[in-house]
């Protein structure tokens, strides 16, 4: 089977030498983004480490994820977990104390 030779300037710029001393261009891309989240200011209550989640809580999320969509859905999983703790805890909570 013949192998297919690509003229697009991307896919040439992706290919790499022995010799090539460049970064690879995901260190670089995953530096600029790191780097636009701290800028942006992105870090929202979920990523500071005084939010708590309740162990049960996490486990019951990755292991409902991980059934419905294996590793990713695992990994998915926990963070809204925890948004779903947060909009309880602010928003169902404070309304509930209302009544």
């Amino acid at each position: 089977m013949a192998q297919i030779q690509h003229s697009d300037p991307v896919w040439s710029s992706l290919r790499r030498t022995p010799d090539d001393d460049r970064p690879p261009a995901t260190l670089v891309l995953g530096i600029a983004f790191c780097a636009l989240l701290g800028w942006a200011g992105v870090a929202g209550p979920l990523s500071l480490p005084t939010s708590t989640v309740v162990g049960g809580a996490v486990v019951i999320a990755a292991l409902a994820g991980g059934a419905l969509l294996g590793i990713l859905g695992a990994l998915i999983a926990i963070p809204v977990a925890a948004a779903i703790l947060l909009i309880i805890k602010q928003v169902i909570v404070p309304r509930q104390n209302e009544l």
